[in-house]
Order: structure tokens, then C-alpha cells, then sequence
């Protein structure tokens, strides 16, 4: 599977979610991609303002799709 077909993957996870957000595990759980990988994505979807850190609970920064 291509890097973007992964980041779609996950992308397209999040927008049908919308509003909720998600820890790394859930979408991980969710995608069937291994925690690591997802986490590497979901940085990268950050940076490319695809993606947005809504909160923080302990260690754990939760995503949602950043509508724009």
C-alpha cells in the first residue's frame, strides 16, 4: 500500500467522524494500521494543516479532520 493511499485511508476516517476526535490507538483500532504508522501520518497531515490537534489528555493528543 502507497503512502497515499494511507494518508487517504486515515483522512477519509476522520472526515466521517467529524466533529469527534481521536487518540492514536482509535484510529489505529479504526484503520487497521499499526499505532507507529498512524502516528507518522497523522504528524504529517498536522504539518500539512490537513489535520488538528484538538486537545490533549495526558500524553495522548487527540485528532480530528480540520474543516476548513
Amino acid at each position: 500500500m502507497s503512502n497515499i493511499e494511507i494518508k487517504q485511508i486515515i483522512l477519509e476516517f476522520l472526515k466521517r467522524s467529524y466533529p469527534k476526535d481521536f487518540s492514536v490507538q482509535e484510529v489505529a483500532n479504526e484503520t487497521k494500521f499499526h499505532r507507529n504508522t498512524v502516528s507518522v501520518y497523522l504528524k504529517v497531515m498536522v504539518a500539512e494543516k490537513k489535520v488538528l490537534i484538538t486537545r490533549k489528555i495526558g500524553k495522548a493528543n487527540l485528532y480530528s479532520f480540520l474543516k476548513l
